[in-house]
């Protein structure tokens, strides 16, 4: 089974799995991804995962173009709420829409563009768990040079908080993505004055 084919079979129901509890995922330090005077603003924003799953429903109908159209309504409404995970699940939706428009390496250089735009918003939140999820789903891709340094930025953005916890929980989660490095780079080896607990 190719690649394309897997990604029909497929479709985006599963891309959709666990979207409801996206909206409370927890940052490495256990406080909500959004800073408290965003709430007002981002009620105010209609839900991107509603064209999302009018996207899931057109591709499953055969209406390709149909559901690029409520995808791209969705990236909007996602990229609106500067939620990097919202951007991670519609980036990994784009792959199966992508193929089924376009061809699969198209459909996977725009995702790469959307998983980078996730990490980036991680980045600027200084949520560890995005930037590493966004680092995985560039693993997935193929992308492992620069998942490599997604997770290298997890790590790096987990240090202050001085919790050996998180910095291991990404460690394990890169391990599991690429495979344990066979000499580990000093940035993601925490000395233990790094990584002390309070």
């Amino acid at each position: 089974m190719n690649g394309t084919t897997w990604c029909m079979t497929i479709g985006l129901g599963a891309c959709l799995t666990g979207v409801g509890m996206l909206a409370g995922t927890p940052t490495g330090s256990g406080r909500p991804w959004a800073p408290a005077w965003q709430d007002l603003a981002i009620s105010t924003i209609p839900d991107w995962r509603d064209p999302l799953r009018r996207a899931d429903t057109a591709l499953a109908e055969g209406d390709a173009p149909g559901a690029e159209r409520a995808w791209d309504e969705a990236y909007r409404l996602a990229l609106a709420t500067s939620d990097p995970y919202a951007v991670i699940e519609v980036g990994r939706a784009y792959l199966a829409i992508g193929e089924a428009v376009y061809d699969h390496p198209m459909a996977a250089a725009r995702a790469r563009r959307i998983f980078l735009s996730a990490l980036s918003l991680g980045r600027g939140l200084r949520n560890v768990q995005a930037v590493a999820d966004a680092a995985e789903a560039l693993a997935v891709l193929g992308e492992h040079d620069v998942a490599a340094r997604g997770f290298s930025l997890a790590v790096t953005l987990a240090q202050p908080d001085r919790d050996a916890r998180v910095v291991d929980r990404v460690r394990a989660q890169r391990d599991r993505v690429l495979g344990p490095p066979s000499e580990e780079p000093a940035a993601l080896r925490p000395t233990a004055e790094t990584v002390r607990t309070r």
